[in-house]
């Protein structure tokens, strides 16, 4: 039993769970269509704040940042037809992040450290074709003043930027305030996939980290970047990140790898005749201490 649970608990039999053809609190069964299916998980105590937790892992596939909606109950898997389950609570509405994963190869001088990222991607945004449907630009006289300003098209990315930079931490700030950026930051617009050489992507344990630096061979192939063409994840992002300057023994220097969705700004009155602002947020990052 998890810490923190009722000792009156103790005695659950061992072996499997029933956990299908289930009936909810109070519903009246007229057809198998009423009985339904759960997915039981382990919950944990968190003593510090004094709550329970369950992490709960979702495999969405290939869409990006999806929405979901939980159905939770609690089980008591020992008990009569009709009382497995409390009643149901739903939880807000969720969105789920996309994986990301790196790879970090460092040159054979490690002057240059080249990254590459996998994982699923949006083809176009609907910013980005609004966008680049409105008119190169026009003229718009304020009613009041009179005076007249020009609004150029907005331009915004049809796939998510990406941006690296290294980064060098001030000991006497700490690790939350001390990191100081010491590199030009790398920006790249839009993606340069790589083409993998199977075009059957193979299955990988949900073990596996997420990103691996990959440093040594038996057989060199860090110039000729293959370790990223035999990944299993579809590559959506590459960047060859040059370091300003050797790294000091004793100091701490990490590379930090950032992925950014754009986006149009509602602006005043006179910006809905054409989109003229833009921004962005931030929906992954990565640091990677460099040695």
């Amino acid at each position: 039993m998890p810490e923190g649970a009722h000792q009156e608990e103790a005695d659950q039999p061992p072996g499997l769970f029933k956990v299908d053809h289930l009936q909810l609190p109070g519903l009246s069964i007229s057809s198998d269509d009423d009985l339904i299916e759960i997915a039981p998980h382990d919950v944990f105590y968190d003593k510090d704040r004094g709550l329970w937790y369950c992490d709960i892992v979702i495999e969405h596939g290939l869409s990006y940042f999806p929405f979901v909606r939980l159905s939770l109950a609690r089980y008591q898997p020992v008990s009569i037809e009709g009382a497995h389950l409390s009643n149901i609570v739903l939880t807000d509405l969720m969105p789920l992040t996309s994986d990301r994963w790196l790879n970090v190869t460092h040159s054979r001088d490690d002057k240059i450290i080249h990254v590459a990222v996998f994982g699923n991607q949006y083809s176009d945004s609907t910013g980005h074709i609004e966008a680049d449907e409105a008119r190169p630009k026009v003229i718009v006289t304020d009613s009041e003043t009179h005076e007249t300003r020009t609004i150029y098209r907005i331009d915004i990315a049809s796939t998510s930027i990406f941006e690296m930079w290294v980064e060098h931490l001030n000991e006497e700030r700490g690790e939350d305030f001390g990191w100081e950026r010491i590199s030009d930051v790398i920006v790249e617009r839009t993606s340069k996939p790589i083409k993998p050489v199977s075009s059957s992507p193979t299955r990988i344990e949900k073990k596996t980290p997420r990103y691996e630096i990959a440093t040594s061979y038996p057989v060199d192939l860090s110039g000729q970047k293959m370790y990223d063409r035999i990944f299993h994840y579809t590559p959506i992002w590459a960047g060859n990140q040059i370091l300003p300057m050797a790294l000091d023994i004793g100091e701490r220097y990490r590379l930090v790898i950032a992925e950014y969705e754009e986006y149009i700004v509602d602006g005043n009155a006179l910006d809905d005749v054409t989109p003229d602002r833009k921004d962005r947020r931030l929906v992954f990052v990565e640091h990677i201490e460099l040695t």
